[in-house]
């Protein structure tokens, strides 16, 4: 059984701009690394996760595993051999990446426009280096605080759905 990452909206074109781009950044780029590198963003064998500087590529010659590529370097046994920046899990990960800004660069999107959210106050003291005590969040719904002496850190209602059952079912 192959890994199935979850459907995304579109993976970013690998066009020619793309492709002249990154052998002008990376000349040294074993040409058929690369060409399975592409390879694999086209299948959409690439997958970022909740941290930015992770990412997952599905294995070419085992489609149950994936390889992470943390901050541009791989931990595959390719990447062991040689330079870990360069095996094709990197560079699709860089090719997608690549693909992305040029993505965003046609839909006229600006990288200089303001984020449209607001910082709290516990976020401003954070950013200066001010410890922040903040609630720990119920693991399971993440919208309620937990109650801390609970094992797995649920909160209220998730341990009152757990103990006595969801209210919508008793209609």
């Amino acid at each position: 059984m192959a890994i199935q990452f979850a459907a995304t909206a579109s993976v970013p074109p690998i066009t020619a701009d793309v492709l002249a781009t990154y052998r002008r950044l990376h000349p040294d780029q074993d040409p058929t690394r690369l060409e399975k590198a592409v390879q694999l963003v086209r299948e959409g064998a690439v997958e970022r996760t909740a941290d930015p500087r992770v990412w997952l590529v599905v294995s070419q010659s085992c489609g149950t595993s994936a390889y992470r590529v943390i901050g541009g370097q791989c931990h595959c046994p390719d990447a062991s051999r040689r330079d870990a920046r360069r095996c094709k899990h990197a560079a699709s990960v860089a090719l997608y990446q690549l693909a992305e800004r040029v993505e965003v660069d046609l839909d006229g999107v600006s990288v200089d426009e303001p984020i449209g959210y607001v910082l709290t106050v516990e976020a401003i003291r954070w950013l200066d280096g001010e410890a922040v005590d903040l609630p720990r969040q119920c693991s399971r719904c993440h919208s309620e605080n937990a109650i801390l002496t609970h094992r797995d850190g649920l909160g209220a209602r998730c341990i009152a759905g757990e103990l006595y059952g969801d209210d919508n079912d008793a209609a």
